[in-house]
């Protein structure tokens, strides 16, 4: 199917029949989903949540309690969140994907992150 198409059907909440979702697999960089006040998949916020929208209001309290905490409380918090992600299973994720990259050796300043960005380059 085309992506056009996707998107109008998994935004639907009708059931299948009625041209609504049961399954699609997406995938996003890794920094949208290394912190979990950014994963949104996390969000457990029912129809304002990621396709499927899952309702947990421990997730949504959780959230936003990181979101101000600082220090260890943070790290607790992020332990709490993936416990009850286990829990309640808000999204299946099915696997973890590494693209390379390859850059001449005649650049330098490149930057390491999860994605590939073009700044900071420079002839070496």
């Amino acid at each position: 199917m085309d992506i056009a198409t996707m998107i109008q059907r998994r935004t639907s909440m009708e059931p299948v029949a009625h041209g609504g979702w049961s399954v699609f697999v997406a995938y996003g960089e890794s920094a949208q989903f290394s912190n979990p006040s950014t994963h949104i998949a996390l969000r457990a916020d029912g129809k304002a949540a990621f396709p499927g929208w899952p309702t947990n209001a421990k997730l949504i309290d959780l959230r936003r309690a990181l979101l101000s905490a600082s220090g260890d409380d943070r790290r607790k918090i992020a332990d709490e969140i993936e416990r009850e992600a286990y829990v309640s299973i808000p999204y299946v994720p099915l696997g973890q994907i590494k693209q390379p990259t390859v850059y001449r050796t005649s650049r330098s300043g490149i930057l390491t992150m999860g994605i590939p960005v073009f700044w900071n380059l420079e002839k070496a």
